[in-house]
């Protein structure tokens, strides 16, 4: 029975077992008759939130986009899409994504994410071009955990500022000797 298997999925993704809940949300996909447009919506939703917090991020955006070709108007996956993008650091499809906010509190949370975490790495590019990459990882890190979490380009500005700390270190122990 599909409805035992989305209250089963909705218990792991609590607590955090988010594998095992998008496996689960899968199955009562399948088990869901194509007529039942509201609830394959419903599960396509869960089973791309599970993608976003498994840091998949292009699994969560094809989910986002089967969810919206059968309910265009869902403000809810509209700005989990848009999360999905942020999340691979597409700052500008993120926010076509969103499209027109009109006053819904979901897509006004997903702009306001957007440009707090733009803001951030603004600051933490900013540190490193500046010789501070000690300060700058520690700002990419929390980058990595609060929204750029399937971000390439993020884990290259991460491998930058380790190099430069070598870097650093290495002439600190020149000077020394």
């Amino acid at each position: 029975d599909w409805s035992s298997d989305v209250c089963s999925s909705d218990l792991k993704y609590k607590e955090g077992a988010y594998r095992e809940a998008l496996a689960e949300y899968q199955r009562a996909l399948s088990l869901l008759p194509e007529g039942e447009v509201d609830r394959r919506v419903l599960l396509l939703g869960n089973c791309a939130a599970s993608c976003l917090m498994l840091r998949r991020a292009e699994d969560c955006c094809a989910r986002c986009e089967e969810a919206l070709a059968l309910d265009p108007s869902n403000f809810k996956i509209r700005a989990r899409f848009a999360t999905a993008k942020l999340a691979a650091g597409d700052f500008r499809e993120a926010r076509a994504t969103l499209g027109d906010i009109n006053r819904d509190a979901a897509l006004a949370a997903a702009m306001k994410q957007i440009d707090e975490i733009e803001s951030k790495l603004a600051a933490a590019d900013k540190m490193l071009s500046g010789g501070k990459p000690g300060q700058a990882i520690s700002q990419f890190a929390e980058l990595d955990s609060k929204g750029l979490t399937d971000c390439p380009a993020l884990a290259l500005r991460m491998g930058r500022c380790y190099l430069e700390l070598k870097r650093s270190e290495e002439h600190t122990s020149e000077l020394q000797s």
